[in-house]
């Protein structure tokens, strides 16, 4: 069956515009607008016909096999609802829980995957039925307002894009100035569908994600709403990343990124915000634009506290698609770590409530030894450290790929070993203020809406050393447990853990150990003898995340559930150890016991690796990459 990833990246009906050297068009091949009208279609794109009324923005083609699916879709649909109606008698019986009765708590939903309609609450409420032509305008109230519920609720947890619901709620019902824009609107609408799991939605997300790009280009033409531009340019390079469209993505952050900083998003130098400037009277304003004069911004300044930590949040949401497709391909960063001014963003509710400080930092501060973040409550501290943490890791990636070219005699420079020491100050810093935790109960009856980090104390019995002192820099004193120590005897558990939220936060600090000390090896040899032990130090760190690893295994985690960004972090990890097991290989005299020890770690990552391969199919190719090391990827039977 052909996936979901694979079903998005196939050529669009756009693409495959249909001849027009015929006068009559085959059947089915006319947009599904002239087909819905009983309109004759000249099969361009747009089409004349939907030009003439004016909804080029539905000028949509459907090939074949998307008929053919959509029909099979169909089909299945109503079979699941005539299996309802027969056992819907029993349903009745049913009593709806005391909450809903009483109008406590949020109304529950059962969501069938099967199935195109969405029962909400009790059986006395309508049900929301997806099937028909709804998506070819406006969602109905309905609809929008479940597409809505289901982008707060699963996107903008997993996207870092943060908006206040209830304001943004409200908005729907503004003048249309204040309204979000139509293309802040259909991106989430796509984001909704994708994450909502439920064929009769997710079929539409070509759709979406096709009047989103027509209003974005609506949007910057007009000059409209054109921070609702950026907001939906970020969240559609989003989309593209999950869906492994990397070029399209790469593309679309690059100009959301370069758009936010036209808009001054990145020089946003306090989290209090203040009473705007007003621009100087219209008689000063001068015919052309010399230095100093005053220019008109793109976007108004913000209204209140609120819309202040929407920006910020937005910006760094810019920040962390940018700097994590930049990992993923390889390309540079598009706003430069330099030119950031912005400071590390806090948890909306701190704007809501007064919070805030102007003394927040901003990232010069990852580099200051006298830094202080001072008093954060656990989502602040959250936001802000995996903020720190992909910033920090792309600024040492930058700087060890950078220093792969140099000359070794430049490696043994007293300037280099300056910036060297500065960036592994830098981590090892930011290192001591993460916890060692790793995995939290799972509650009972988690809420639907919200996520609660909740104790940082973790559930195994052994005790878990610092953090801190796990990450010690090559020549220092300390004799850590050896990672195979610390998997050797977990205890019996029950299989409803989760990890801590801070937990793919300390895997980046291990990859940026493992990054900075790429930096002065050349294959297998260390070229400076300045840095020594710097080979052990890095060995160590992919140690570790081994540990890590088996400790999820233990705890009965689902790898294939984790972030796509764990498993590149991961694929860092496996060049170390396989660059480790030939060096053993290649050693005369190698204890045998060490080299399987040293393959067993190689092969435990590289699983790893495979069980994100199914939801991120990218990752099969950094897999394969790893073959050239020469070591059979399959575990022994």
């Amino acid at each position: 069956m052909q996936s979901l990833a694979d079903d998005i990246r196939s050529p669009s009906p756009i693409d495959k515009k249909p001849s027009s050297s015929s006068s009559t068009l085959a059947k089915g091949k006319a947009c599904l607008e002239c087909r819905r009208r009983k309109v004759r279609c000249n099969a361009n794109q747009p089409c004349g016909g939907c030009i003439r009324m004016k909804k080029e923005e539905y000028c949509i083609y459907e090939d074949e096999v998307e008929r053919v699916r959509r029909l099979q879709s169909r089909v299945t649909e109503l079979e699941e609802r005539l299996k309802q109606l027969q056992t819907s008698s029993s349903s009745r019986t049913e009593s709806p829980s005391d909450e809903v009765l009483e109008g406590k708590g949020k109304e529950k939903e059962e969501i069938s995957s099967d199935s195109s309609q969405i029962h909400r609450g009790s059986t006395s409420e309508p049900t929301l039925d997806f099937a028909g032509d709804w998506w070819k305008a406006d969602p109905p109230p309905d609809i929008q307002a479940y597409l809505i519920h289901i982008f707060f609720d699963r996107a903008t947890p997993k996207s870092g894009f943060r908006l206040n619901q209830e304001r943004f709620i409200q908005s729907l019902k503004a003048e249309r100035e204040l309204q979000p824009h139509p293309a802040l609107l259909n991106v989430i609408y796509l984001l909704a569908c994708y994450f909502s799991e439920i064929p009769a939605l997710t079929r539409h997300q070509q759709v979406f994600m096709t009047r989103t790009r027509h209003y974005m280009g609506k949007s910057l033409a007009q000059k409209d709403r054109l921070i609702n531009f950026v907001a939906a340019s970020t969240l559609l390079a989003y989309y593209l990343l999950r869906v492994g469209r990397f070029l399209e993505c790469a593309h679309e952050i690059s100009n959301a990124a370069r758009f936010a900083m036209f808009c001054n998003l990145h020089k946003i130098s306090s989290s209090v915000c203040k009473p705007p400037v007003p621009p100087p009277p219209s008689t000063a304003l001068p015919e052309t634009i010399e230095a100093g004069a005053y220019v008109q911004p793109l976007i108004p300044p913000p209204k209140d506290a609120v819309e202040l930590g929407e920006r910020i949040s937005l910006f760094w949401t810019v920040v962390l698609l940018d700097h994590s497709g930049s990992l993923v391909t390889g390309l540079p960063p598009n706003i430069p770590y330099q030119e950031i001014e912005t400071v590390w963003p806090r948890a909306l509710e701190d704007y809501e409530q007064g919070q805030v400080s102007n003394e927040d930092e901003s990232p010069g501060s990852l580099f200051d030894p006298n830094a202080n973040s001072g008093v954060e409550s656990e989502t602040t501290k959250h936001r802000r450290d995996t903020m720190k943490s992909i910033v920090l890791l792309g600024r040492v990636t930058s700087f060890a790929t950078s220093a792969v070219t140099y000359p070794v005699d430049e490696l043994k420079s007293p300037v280099f070993l300056q910036v060297f020491r500065i960036h592994e100050d830098a981590i090892v810093r930011f290192a001591k203020t993460q916890s060692p935790s790793k995995f939290l109960p799972t509650p009972s009856n988690p809420p639907i809406t919200s996520f609660s980090p909740g104790s940082q104390l973790s559930p195994s019995t052994h005790s878990s050393p610092s953090f801190s002192n796990a990450i010690d820099s090559p020549g220092s004193n300390s004799n850590p447990t050896s990672p195979i120590s610390d998997t050797r005897s977990i205890p019996s558990i029950p299989p409803r853990y989760r990890l801590d939220p801070f937990f793919l936060i300390r895997t980046y600090v291990y990859i940026s150990f493992i990054h900075l000390y790429n930096a002065v090896h050349r294959g297998q040899t260390e070229v400076t003898e300045h840095l020594p032990g710097a080979y052990e130090a890095r060995l160590k760190q992919a140690r570790h995340v081994i540990t890590d690893i088996r400790d999820m295994s233990a705890h009965d985690i689902d790898i294939s559930q984790l972030p796509m960004m764990l498993g590149f972090a991961w694929c860092s990890v496996a060049h170390v150890l396989a660059q480790h097991v030939r060096k053993l290989q290649a050693k005369p005299a190698t204890n045998e016991a060490d080299l399987e020890e040293a393959k067993g770690d190689f092969l435990c990552v590289a699983s790893a690796i495979r069980a994100l391969c199914d939801p991120f199919p990218i990752l099969k190719f950094q897999l394969d990459r790893l073959q050239v090391y020469g070591i059979h990827l399959e575990s022994p039977a």
